[in-house]
């Protein structure tokens, strides 16, 4: 079984679990010592493919790599079970997980905060309650740490947008005086007058 997590949907999913399928398989035959080109046929265990999605996005229960890049066209295929309901399996209380930490996140600045009141609200509701009690301190360490982490990087992301900004002004500004400069030069205005005007600039 591959299984992936998302909570933000991928279109490429079916081409990403073709990828996965294939480097699993060639693995398996591999570490199974079978020759994929001898006479023999190879024994392969029987694939399923999975993605847990905790988004909001309405997906089928069933994405076809055939019918989502090829209108159906293809002489090959490959399905993914998508889960994204909240119910009483592992994975129905995994996505209920999800859900109620990405709510958490967008109401607290700080990781630990979001983290410990996810952990409370998901003991209250059952959501992977014997793995949350007895791993408590490890889900709140993980759970702070990725929030914490995607702060980080956005705060990152915006200083360097914020850099690269400020760096297009400059040179804007700079190309802009080197015109004027040019300009001034066929009007004649000496160089003295122009270093006058500029000063560290020129």
């Amino acid at each position: 079984m591959l299984v992936e997590a998302q909570s933000t949907w991928n279109p490429n999913i079916p081409v990403r679990m073709l990828f996965y399928l294939s480097e699993t398989l060639r693995r398996y035959i591999a570490d199974t010592k079978q020759i994929e080109h001898s006479r023999s046929k190879v024994k392969l265990p029987k694939p399923e493919l999975c993605v847990i999605y905790s988004g909001e996005e309405k997906i089928p229960d069933v994405v076809s790599l055939n019918d989502e890049f090829f209108d159906g066209a293809a002489e090959i295929d490959l399905k993914v079970k998508v889960f994204d309901k909240i119910d009483e399996t592992i994975s129905g209380q995994y996505i209920g997980f999800c859900k109620v930490f990405d709510e958490q996140r967008k109401i607290y600045s700080k990781g630990v905060q979001a983290a410990r009141e996810t952990f409370r609200i998901c003991i209250e509701k059952s959501y992977l309650t014997d793995f949350m009690k007895s791993h408590e301190k490890e889900v709140i360490d993980m759970m702070s740490e990725l929030f914490d982490e995607e702060v980080i990087r956005k705060q990152y992301d915006i200083a360097r947008f914020d850099e690269g900004w400020q760096g297009g002004r400059r040179k804007g500004r700079q190309e802009e005086r080197q015109k004027t400069i040019e300009a001034m030069r066929k009007l004649g205005i000496s160089e003295e007058q122009i270093k006058a005007i500029y000063g560290n600039r020129y």
